[in-house]
């Protein structure tokens, strides 16, 4: 079901996690920064605006939009930058 869409991982997030948002540019102070604010899943003050947004129709449900907030980011693999996409259904991917 999944084979045909480019992405290089898809997964579902539990609600609690964070993700980061880039950081802002270097300043040429000190080490620059790894991470930029907080992308907490279960605060959507913390998103800011969306990337991009979609929408498309549903047999099921009717219209769906959905969202997509780029240059994301795991503490743990900052270089490892994906992209979020929520919808009001239960979907939410993230891939590179």
């Amino acid at each position: 079901m999944t084979e045909d869409i480019p992405a290089d991982l898809l997964l579902r997030l539990r609600p609690n996690r964070c993700l980061y948002k880039a950081p802002a540019p270097y300043r040429g102070c000190g080490r620059p920064r790894k991470h930029g604010d907080k992308f907490q899943l279960a605060n959507a003050d913390s998103w800011g605006d969306p990337s991009a947004t979609f929408s498309l129709e549903d047999e099921t449900v009717g219209q769906v939009q959905i969202q997509q907030w780029s240059d994301l980011h795991f503490k743990k693999l900052p270089n490892a930058i994906s992209k979020l996409f929520e919808s009001p259904i239960p979907i939410a991917l993230v891939c590179g």
